[in-house]
């Protein structure tokens, strides 16, 4: 079967330790490794390859708090999301591409580019798109939710689809430093490797032309990356304004300024939670109602029974009831 390793990868003495999942065909049958690669690696997408008898892949994956980061190691592979895998998942994500060895190409809508080694691709995971490669390929691949993305590098429309070549002296500053950061990663407590991770988006944003003139985060963006790690951390309960705050490397004040049109900080996340948990209680039947609060990040019972009245007009129960009918 296919490998999958996952452990804490670091010096504990630094606190909390990044996790880097390794996935490998190394002790897969030759005849069934691509069977397995895809599967596992490319669920939300239609693969081929040339050489199936022949083929061989492994990645590491490590999850961030403003995004995931991908090392790919593959033969050759053409990789295309069509419109009902889109319309299946509804996933909103951008993927940053950056190939380090051999020649490929992305297109999506009816925009179609070659990438070479150092170049920089963007696509639109919310649209169909089709990538590919010619031969055995190292990439390295970053994903952003689209909120993420817009704040932190730019407006999506302008760049999906779009091949950035290699050449400019920040492009190629920013693919070296993006190496020197997933060679590093094993070596990092996860306070360390979310700081170079912010660092990374950092050069990408200046690498593509798109800086900030303010020089400066503003409070929409504050709001826009908060939410995001909201959407991503909602299971973890240790997540509160204090946390966000720190993550973001913003003060409290600067926090709740950014929150000051809404509820508050903690009301939006609460809000977030209680969604989550009306979406799973609808769908995920065969959980209780007690593992799914605990799975959205919520401890206390009675509180959050009196909250998901407050905002939905009934008790998780009577909801899960209303269902059933």
């Amino acid at each position: 079967m296919l490998r999958q390793r996952a452990g804490p990868i670091g010096l504990p003495a630094r606190g909390a330790t990044i996790h880097i999942i390794t996935q490998t065909t190394e002790d897969t049958d030759a005849e069934r490794a691509f069977e397995y690669w895809r599967y596992l690696a490319m669920p939300m997408v239609d693969a081929s390859t040339p050489d199936i008898a022949a083929f061989t892949a492994s990645r590491q994956f490590t999850a961030l708090d403003l995004g995931d980061l991908l090392d790919t190691r593959s033969s050759a592979v053409c990789i295309e999301r069509t419109r009902a895998q889109v319309r299946q998942d509804d996933l909103d994500n951008v993927a940053i591409s950056v190939f380090l060895s051999r020649d490929g190409r992305i297109a999506q809508g009816g925009d179609s580019a070659a990438v070479g080694p150092g170049d920089i691709g963007i696509v639109d995971m919310s649209r169909p798109f089709l990538n590919s490669c010619s031969g055995e390929y190292r990439e390295l691949r970053i994903h952003l939710t689209r909120d993420v993305f817009n704040a932190q590098i730019g407006k999506l429309d302008s760049m999906a689809g779009r091949n950035f070549a290699a050449g400019s002296p920040l492009q190629a500053l920013f693919v070296g430093h993006l190496q020197a950061y997933v060679a590093g990663l094993p070596e990092m407590s996860a306070v360390e490797a979310n700081i170079g991770f912010e660092g990374v988006l950092h050069l990408l944003q200046h690498a593509l032309g798109r800086h900030r003139p303010d020089g400066d985060i503003r409070a929409r963006t504050v709001r826009d990356l908060a939410e995001a790690m909201i959407r991503r951390r909602l299971h973890d309960q240790a997540l509160d304004p204090n946390e966000i705050g720190k993550a973001l490397g913003v003060s409290r004040t600067r926090l709740y300024e950014a929150f000051a049109e809404t509820e508050g900080v903690a009301a939006t996340i609460l809000n977030a939670r209680l969604d989550a948990t009306r979406r799973q209680i609808q769908t995920a039947r065969t959980r209780s109602i007690g593992e799914i609060m605990f799975a959205c990040g919520l401890t206390d019972a009675t509180m959050f029974s009196r909250a998901f009245r407050r905002r939905f007009g009934m008790t998780p129960s009577e909801f899960r009831k209303l269902g059933d009918s």
